[in-house]
């Protein structure tokens, strides 16, 4: 028989990008996690070792300079520090931790 663990706070190291994950996915009211899941993706990329040294800014969409209209699938936007711009799409779409961040660059 298989055992299952259930995400919770006390599965992940506090202030990780899944402990804070999964404490805005357990506090979210209606439509709310989505734009507070774009938030940490943000908070993410400026960072994580990853990205930290590779970008300038990241947007949400909807406070982008550039933005010509509604949300189209673009979460945020992102400037790196050689000036290209990239469209992220940014993805938690289950309570079990999966998520994801599709970069696209202009």
């Amino acid at each position: 028989m298989e055992s299952t663990v259930k995400p919770s706070p006390t599965n992940y190291t506090a202030g990780t990008f899944e402990y804070i994950e999964h404490a805005i996915r357990t506090a979210a009211v209606g439509t709310e996690f989505g734009t507070d899941f774009e938030w940490l993706c943000r908070y993410f990329l400026l960072t994580a070792p990853k990205y930290k040294g590779q970008v300038k800014s990241v947007w949400l969409w909807n406070e982008w300079p550039g933005r010509w209209g509604a949300d189209k699938g673009i979460d945020l936007v992102a400037q790196t520090v050689a000036g290209k711009l990239w469209a992220i799409q940014a993805k938690a779409v289950r309570a079990d931790g999966r998520y994801h961040l599709a970069l696209f660059s202009c």
